[in-house]
């Protein structure tokens, strides 16, 4: 849920579309006997005016609140990532984001990207400039079918062919070996109805075994994996995160 701040600039602006679009429809009205010329004019002028009034009632609050999100999750995500290598393998190192849907230019066109992290010097920047739609990948699977799910690095060196990733997502992805990822919802999301507000990640260049801690003859079972202690943390800040986004 938004802030109280958001919510307001966001109404104060919906308000100004409605009377700004009232105002220049009579101006239009009252101008169609000189022709389409003033139409046009009259439509531009619209566009103009909306997009001021975006710009200084409601971006900066949505920026404002993006930052402090960023600040808190630098610090945040970093002790996930302490306590989730806790509970590995020995000498396990694992990587914690969040990934938000962002449009991708067309409406219902959600694209998965790394939205925070706990350092983004962790990141390669071809990592950082991945997108995934829904279904793609193991985020994009996460947000389409809003359950867990884990990607193992198959011998071949490749993600399993139900992630439908691209040659470009594999190469900037070549370096890990298991990526876990848990949807988000927000408190008041219904799983039932609605996407997930975000995507968990967690990923490693270890092994899953040495990840998850499990020998390795138990690996294969998707419920041994998914009642991990790992996979278990991955839930309980996955609920966090929805509170705070």
């Amino acid at each position: 849920m938004l802030p109280e701040s958001v919510r307001q600039s966001t109404k104060k602006f919906l308000a100004n579309v409605v009377v700004n679009f009232t105002g220049v429809l009579i101006g239009v009205l009252g101008f169609v006997g000189i022709g389409w010329v003033a139409a046009g004019l009259a439509t531009v002028s619209l566009g103009v005016v909306l997009g001021t009034q975006y710009y200084l009632t409601y971006r900066p609050p949505v920026q404002k609140r993006d930052q402090q999100l960023s600040t808190f999750f630098d610090d945040y995500l970093g002790k996930a990532g302490e306590e989730i290598e806790s509970v590995a393998g020995d000498d396990v190192e694992v990587r914690c984001n969040v990934m938000r849907p962002t449009a991708g230019g067309v409406v219902g066109d959600d694209r998965l990207e790394i939205s925070f992290t706990a350092d983004r010097g962790e990141y390669r920047p071809d990592e950082l400039e991945l997108e995934f739609k829904p279904g793609q990948g193991c985020a994009g699977a996460v947000y389409r079918q809003g359950k867990q799910q884990i990607a193992v690095r198959e011998r071949r060196g490749e993600w399993p062919d139900g992630f439908e990733t691209t040659p470009r997502q594999d190469n900037a992805t070549d370096h890990l070996q298991v990526i876990i990822g848990t949807p988000v919802y927000r408190p008041n999301d219904d799983p039932a109805e609605a996407n997930p507000a975000a995507v968990f990640v967690i990923d490693s260049e270890s092994e899953v075994t040495d990840v998850l801690d499990i020998p390795e003859e138990r690996a294969t079972s998707e419920i041994e994996i998914k009642n991990t202690r790992v996979c278990n943390l991955a839930t309980e800040y996955s609920e966090k995160v929805g509170i705070l986004l």
